[in-house]
């Protein structure tokens, strides 16, 4: 899945939470919100995975930068 894909989903999953029937600002902020959750959490993992947490961040960094651009 593409960051813009992730961001795309996590929207419209917002949009159910709020079931208001529109697309508004409040659902691309509550989007933001997880993805601010998510980047701020220090994940434990070894030193042989740290690539892949590496890659990690900066899908999730990605996907704050679609989410900003809605």
């Amino acid at each position: 899945m593409t960051p813009k894909e992730k961001a795309k989903e996590l929207v419209d999953r917002c949009y159910w939470v709020f079931g208001d029937g529109y697309l508004g600002d409040q659902h691309i902020q509550c989007a933001l919100i997880a993805v601010d959750q998510i980047l701020s959490i220090d994940v434990l993992i070894d030193e042989d995975t740290w690539v892949s947490k590496t890659s990690y961040l900066e899908f999730w960094k990605e996907v704050k930068k679609e989410l900003e651009k809605i």
